[in-house]
């Protein structure tokens, strides 16, 4: 392995090194703290068996051998990173092809797939990402960007149902709005689970004959957003 080589692979296993850390302090569901309190460059060095000196020689600079800078910057690499993996839709693009055609059907079962995957197998990156902003840490990208990925996951929606946003609106509103709503009913499921997944017998808007009488609050709401928000392609 040549000398570049082997540094893009010692930054490499530093950074997966601390975002392993950070899932395995909130698969804990520990309290808020500040972010990555925990996450000390010895932590990060032993997890991926490597030198705490290599963090201040990837990310520092020679010159002011500023170590604290230096693992700031750290820091910020290992926060694009779970930006990256918290906000790649790829995963629901592809379900969003095998969703049922109709509007209310497709809607109650999509938000009940989101809803177990952020409360379940990607709980400790949700609160990992949600924790992040609370306390200021924004990916170093533009977070337009990631927007944009995620109205991939509508625009597939939107053309499965026939339907576009209602204009000024577009599909990257819808998918901001949206995601702001998954993310204050995936917060409330943590705190009040047995209420997150109570159904109502309710009747949609939209093509209430092929619904199954099993909604979510959070579909409900869903729903009701997508009728408002979006009109049949013209």
């Amino acid at each position: 392995m040549s000398e570049l080589e082997q540094s893009a692979d010692s930054r490499r296993r530093l950074v997966v090194a601390a975002v392993e850390l950070v899932l395995e302090h909130f698969e804990e569901c520990s309290g808020l703290r500040d972010v990555y309190a925990y996450l000390t460059p010895g932590a990060v060095a032993d997890r991926a068996g490597l030198s705490r000196a290599l963090i201040y020689h990837h990310w520092g600079n020679v010159e002011s051998n500023d170590r604290p800078a230096a693992f700031a910057s750290f820091l910020e690499a290992v926060s694009d990173e779970i930006w990256s993996l918290s906000a790649d839709p790829e995963d629901l693009t592809e379900l969003a092809r095998l969703l049922p055609d109709n509007q209310s059907d497709l809607i109650r079962v999509l938000t009940a797939f989101e809803l177990h995957r952020v409360t379940h197998s990607e709980g400790p990156l949700w609160r990992a990402s949600e924790v992040m902003v609370l306390h200021g840490v924004q990916p170093a990208g533009d977070a337009d960007e990631v927007i944009a990925r995620l109205a991939g996951l509508y625009h597939v929606v939107l053309d499965k149902l026939d339907r576009e946003p209602v204009p000024p609106l577009v599909a990257e509103d819808l998918a901001l709005a949206v995601s702001c709503v998954f993310g204050g009913f995936a917060t409330q499921a943590f705190a009040t689970p047995h209420r997150s997944w109570v159904t109502y017998d309710w009747t949609p808007q939209v093509e209430p004959e092929a619904s199954e009488p099993d909604w979510t609050l959070l579909a409900i709401t869903v729903e009701s957003m997508v009728v408002h928000m979006t009109r049949p392609r013209s």
